[in-house]
């Protein structure tokens, strides 16, 4: 019952494979880890990601833990726990508002962006910043490489349903 919302949210986005795969880390501009710590649940990935910020991605991990890749990343943020959320309503938020979405691709391929948009209206950076016991410069930070890096590649660990 735990690993459901993840499988389902995977299977959602990729299909039968269980993730992005370790081939696309190098061709990726910008890499979030959420919740994961591959230094220790994920040895094998590690060097995919080293190789894909030497390549000139950059790196946010978002954990509330220092873990060795947070050390490395180029944005760590260190979210209060049980405040994701608030953070990822935040970062639609800002993706919404700033016209950083594909509002057709939306429409035709995807359900319940209107209530997706409505959740997110109310945490601006600012707000989620406070929520989360981050720099509000950060998550701006954040949000902002998240519109405007191409490609992104978002691996989240099980640290966010747990």
């Amino acid at each position: 019952m735990c690993a459901a919302p993840t499988k389902a949210a995977n299977q959602a986005l990729y299909g039968k494979m269980p993730s992005v795969t370790y081939q696309d880390y190098p061709h990726a501009a910008l890499i979030v880890l959420w919740g994961v710590n591959p230094s220790a649940s994920g040895i094998h990935l590690v060097p995919y990601v080293r190789d894909a910020q030497r390549r000139g991605a950059t790196l946010v991990v978002v954990d509330p833990r220092a873990t060795p890749l947070a050390r490395m990343a180029d944005v760590h943020l260190a979210v209060r726990p049980g405040t994701d959320v608030a953070l990822a309503l935040a970062v639609h938020r800002h993706l919404f508002a700033g016209g950083h979405v594909n509002e057709a691709f939306l429409r035709d391929h995807t359900r319940g962006v209107e209530q997706l948009r409505e959740r997110a209206e109310p945490w601006t950076i600012d707000k989620a910043a406070a929520t989360c016991g981050l720099d509000p410069d950060a998550v701006r930070r954040f949000a902002e490489l998240y519109a405007r890096s191409s490609p992104a590649l978002v691996r989240c660990g099980w640290g966010l349903e747990r």
